[in-house]
């Protein structure tokens, strides 16, 4: 700034997660697992928060950026899936795998997407 101070604003910032699982034998060799993941974040800035030279911006698509507005806090629900199988019956040999989704915020003032994972191994035992 002009006077020599730094523009900065304080920021307070909650998150809650919760993760349930369960998982479900269908048989001796096959073992499947769900679980859902809930996070939530909450932020808050103090009420005189501004920034004249943003607000004169336009974005993408005329979007504009009020800094003093906070995203709203949102449940991001992450489910997620897994197996175990166990192929011969005597843990010799066992497929692994799994799904689950992440949540990703686009940018600050985006709406939360959703990013797939996958996992599949292998395991060998000697």
């Amino acid at each position: 700034m002009a006077d020599g101070s730094f523009p900065y604003a304080e920021v307070s910032a909650n998150m809650v997660g919760l993760y349930v699982q369960d998982a479900f034998a269908v048989n001796n060799n096959f073992k499947l697992t769900a679980g859902l993941r809930a996070d939530y974040t909450h932020l808050s800035s103090p009420s005189n928060l501004k920034n004249d030279n943003v607000s004169k911006l336009t974005f993408d698509q005329g979007e504009k950026i009020d800094v003093s507005k906070y995203p709203k806090g949102t449940i991001l629900w992450s489910p997620r899936i897994g197996f175990n199988w166990n192929v011969n019956g005597t843990n010799q040999t066992q497929i692994r795998g799994g799904q689950g989704s992440l949540p990703v915020v686009r940018h600050w003032y985006g709406s939360p997407t959703k990013l797939a994972t996958m996992v599949l191994c292998l395991a060998l035992k000697q």
